[in-house]
């Protein structure tokens, strides 16, 4: 991922966003989607850059409204996956008792 150029990163986590939150992906889309996720988020650098951004409120909001059991495990996993391979967490992220 570090030798795409900065657009192409963008698009490609524009896409994996727009996987995981949209209400016409299916649910297997949204697990598989999780899953490349949770993939990803084992690299320090990108686990910084993903915790710190748009991406840690969509996983909290959808953990709060998702009913699927399936899809909440993912979402707890990558949850849990950015914070432990995050070594830069801003104070929002940290007072935001997402642990809660």
């Amino acid at each position: 991922m570090a030798k795409i150029e900065s657009p192409q990163i963008e698009s490609h986590l524009n896409d994996l966003y727009n996987s995981i939150s949209g209400q016409q992906s299916s649910t297997g889309e949204k697990i598989n989607a999780l899953l490349y996720f949770e993939s990803i988020v084992v690299n320090s650098s990108v686990s910084n850059r993903l915790i710190n951004s748009a991406f840690m409120n969509l996983l909290v909001k959808m953990l709060k409204t998702v009913k699927t059991p399936q899809i909440r495990v993912r979402l707890c996993s990558v949850i849990g996956l950015l914070i432990r391979h995050s070594t830069v967490i801003e104070n929002e992220v940290a007072e935001s008792e997402v642990c809660s």
